[in-house]
Order: C-alpha cells, then sequence, then structure tokens
C-alpha cells in the first residue's frame, strides 16, 4: 500500500518557555531546573500545546510528572498559568511569551521555538482548496490579523516545507 502523496506548509511560530517571578529569585534557566525539590508548579490541562511541550521535556529531561509538586495544579490559558506565577500562587509556569507580556510582573525565559504548520492530502478532490488556502495564508491581509498580536513570526508563512 502505497502512502498518500501530502503537502506541509508553515503558518507560524512562537516562543515557549518558563514564566517566572519578577527578577527570576530561584535562578531557573531551562527545563532540568524543574526537578528542585520545593518549586511549585503550575500546569496546562492535558491536550493544550504547552502540556504537550512540558511533558516531552520532562521525559527527556527524566523528570517524572509526579517530582512537579503542582503537576495536578491546572489552569486552561497561558494568561492562568502567567497569572499564578505572577501573583505567588506558584513560583513557575510554561507559555507563551505574549502572555507574559500581557500579565506583567514576570519574566518569560525563552526554551524553544514552536512551529505550527498545516499537513495536507493531496488528492485530486483537495487541489482546489489547497490552492485556495495556499492564496489566503499568503495574503497580505491574513498576515495582518495575527501581527496584531505581537509575538508570532510571520516571515515564513505559507511556505511549502515538504511536499510528496
Amino acid at each position: 500500500m502505497s502512502a498518500l502523496p501530502y503537502l506541509v506548509v508553515h503558518l507560524l511560530s512562537r516562543q515557549a518557555g518558563l514564566y517566572v517571578k519578577q527578577g527570576n529569585p530561584l535562578g531557573l534557566q531551562g527545563w532540568s531546573d524543574l526537578k528542585r525539590p520545593g518549586l511549585r508548579f503550575v500546569n496546562r490541562e492535558k491536550g493544550s500545546g504547552a502540556r504537550v511541550l512540558l511533558d516531552e521535556q520532562l521525559r527527556l529531561h527524566g523528570i517524572k510528572p509526579g517530582q512537579l509538586h503542582g503537576y495536578d495544579n491546572v489552569q486552561t490559558n497561558h494568561l492562568g498559568v502567567a497569572s499564578k506565577v505572577a501573583s505567588g500562587e506558584a513560583d513557575v509556569g510554561v507559555g507563551i511569551e505574549k502572555a507574559a507580556s500581557l500579565v506583567g510582573q514576570i519574566e518569560f525565559i525563552p526554551l524553544i521555538r514552536e512551529s505550527y504548520d498545516l499537513v495536507m492530502l493531496k488528492t485530486p478532490e483537495n487541489l482546489p482548496w489547497i490552492h485556495s488556502l495556499l492564496q489566503i495564508v499568503r495574503s497580505d491581509a491574513f498576515r495582518q490579523e495575527p501581527q496584531v498580536i505581537s509575538g508570532y513570526d510571520l516571515s515564513r508563512t505559507g511556505e511549502i516545507l515538504l511536499e510528496t
């Protein structure tokens, strides 16, 4: 059985990392710092991009979720996580740069650039809408929408990353 042809198109990218208290009093610098005893963590819900990123980084750094005090302390959005750190209810959380700037009184430590891409099957019936979609994401009007929300990199939006 042969695989169906597909197309991967880049949409945007953004920085993800750690929210810490203003001045970073605990000196947190990276993922491995999350294993420090006594650190109070605030998490995102299962299935969110931040939670998937965290769980993968924990795996890569040999940290078990149970080692994080607050792993089950869940917020449903980046602003909620950033607010818990700003209020002092948590020492650290994972999120995106934009939420840190909106909440204020916290610092953002960038650790990874997240890329958002579309994967589309190139079947004969999909070709017309793929063409239309490419026109839309490459248009100035489309690019202006996310630019209003700072923190998103649109420099490669609409670029075909892979075509089979």
